[in-house]
């Protein structure tokens, strides 16, 4: 089964091509741009790349969140686009779950930048990421066991404040480029008989966007 997967859920956003359980391709989507004029692009460039059709794609995967509301709305938008057109099955994929298929060194906390000088952020065991919390840095990182690994935009954003409070803590440095996990995952629930009606995809912000709050 050849399955995209995309992951715009925070500025780094990437998508990848997946055949079976081989990675065909894997690229960023320019964090600099807005998502809506990278991403099509950097699909279309993708596929180039690996000489492949969008008809040739038999299922599609894409993060539907925790992540910001722009960014979220892109890769929906557009996946849900690409799987109505094509008449093919389209999978969400939880952002959390995903960071724990792309790290695998444990034990590992998330933290999701979700602006506010706050983190959404989950310990992860086994491969599943546990409930998850909004909170301060501070408060989040007393959660975290001891010689774990630290990720996510959180993680990135507030590195010299969760050094600085546990020195024990190790940052990752792998690149986040999630939108193979979102493939893999979104492979295994289709699989299981998971989901695949692209009108059935549910947007998951951080925070309820600005224009809706009171």
């Amino acid at each position: 089964m050849l399955i995209l997967g995309v992951d715009t859920s925070s500025r780094r956003g990437s998508v990848a091509l997946l055949e079976g359980p081989r990675l065909v391709e894997l690229r960023p989507v320019d964090g600099e741009q807005d998502h809506s004029r990278a991403l099509l692009p950097c699909l279309e460039a993708m596929l180039g790349a690996a000489r492949r059709r969008v008809g040739e794609l038999e299922a599609l995967a894409v993060a539907v969140g925790p992540g910001s509301f722009t960014g979220l709305r892109v890769g929906l938008a557009t996946v849900q686009g690409l799987a109505l057109a094509l008449g093919r099955p389209c999978l969400g994929v939880d952002v959390l779950q995903a960071w724990a298929r792309h790290e695998s060194r444990r034990p590992l906390a998330l933290l999701l930048d979700a602006f506010r000088g706050e983190v959404l952020g989950t310990v992860c065991a086994d491969g599943l990421s546990g409930p998850a919390v909004l909170a301060s840095p501070a408060a989040f990182v007393e959660r975290v066991p001891p010689g774990a690994w630290l990720a996510g935009s959180g993680a990135d954003l507030h590195a010299g404040l969760l050094r600085q409070l546990r020195p024990d803590l190790s940052l990752s440095t792998r690149p986040p480029e999630l939108a193979a996990s979102v493939a893999e995952l979104g492979r295994e629930a289709l699989a299981a008989g998971q989901g695949g009606v692209p009108e059935e995809l549910r947007p998951v912000y951080l925070r309820a966007p600005a224009v809706l709050r009171g």
